[in-house]
């Protein structure tokens, strides 16, 4: 898990910290891709380098993937993923978010995909994930939400993004669950918005209806505790949703 921290550190570079020890170094596929940039306020030459493509719209550049980006995505897709580093993938998530609120002061976005099954990266999902990353974007620039830090992490157990910004957590919440209900693609996307205490806004603090089931319109978490859907045909779904996006 520390080495996990560790790796996570470096953007985008590709570290062995088994390097000089007698250990096997971690192969390619295990080892998590970061890019960990901060906002204009140290210098907006190294914030541009560290983003990538210089463009004219700088809050953009927190939600497009660069080329390495997918490239390392693609590279990724379709490898299986054992339920420990499944395991690993969720401390670390929470890690990061309590890393980033300790440190600052706002609310913090956290966006990954729902995809059922072993294999999180299928084909499609670096589009799916780049399409949910633009829709957030868009939402918090109309509205006039600057990000001040962001993590992009690229792992075999799927992409995750998080922002930070100076803004209520109820009403960034608020303006984000359209995008999850908006559209087939959206349902994949999972965007969390947590308060600066660290607590998760709920739909229901804001009066919004839950989440629906995929396969049946039923509630997502009735479905999800009765188990009333086998993954096969769940994933069969996600597929047919990312074929279609």
């Amino acid at each position: 898990y520390l080495l996990l921290k560790q790796a996570c550190r470096i953007p985008m570079q590709i570290k062995d910290p088994n390097a000089g020890t007698s250990k096997t170094p971690m192969q390619a596929h295990q080892r998590p891709r970061c890019r960990h940039i901060k906002t204009p306020g140290a210098g907006i030459s190294a914030w541009l380098a560290a983003c990538g493509n210089k463009k004219d719209d700088k809050t953009m550049e927190h939600f497009k993937l660069t080329d390495k980006e997918r490239e390392t995505l693609n590279a990724l897709t379709g490898s299986p993923v054992p339920l420990s580093h499944m395991l690993n993938a969720r401390e670390r998530r929470v890690f990061y978010q309590q890393e980033l609120l300790g440190e600052n002061k706002g609310c913090l976005i956290s966006f990954t995909l729902n995809i059922p099954g072993p294999v999180k990266l299928l084909p499609g999902v670096p589009d799916a994930f780049e399409a949910g990353l633009s829709q957030i974007g868009a939402v918090l620039k109309e509205n006039g939400y600057p990000v001040e830090k962001s993590r992009l992490i690229l792992d075999t157990t799927g992409p995750e993004a998080f922002f930070l910004l100076p803004a209520p957590a109820k009403k960034i919440k608020g303006l984000l669950i359209p995008i999850e209900d908006g559209s087939r693609l959206g349902r994949l996307f999972d965007i969390d918005v947590l308060a600066e205490n660290g607590e998760k806004i709920s739909r229901e603090e804001l009066n919004c209806p839950g989440r629906r089931c995929l396969l049946c319109e039923k509630p997502a978490k009735e479905c999800a505790r009765s188990r009333a859907h086998s993954v096969e045909e769940l994933s069969r779904e996600v597929a047919k949703i990312l074929a279609q996006e």
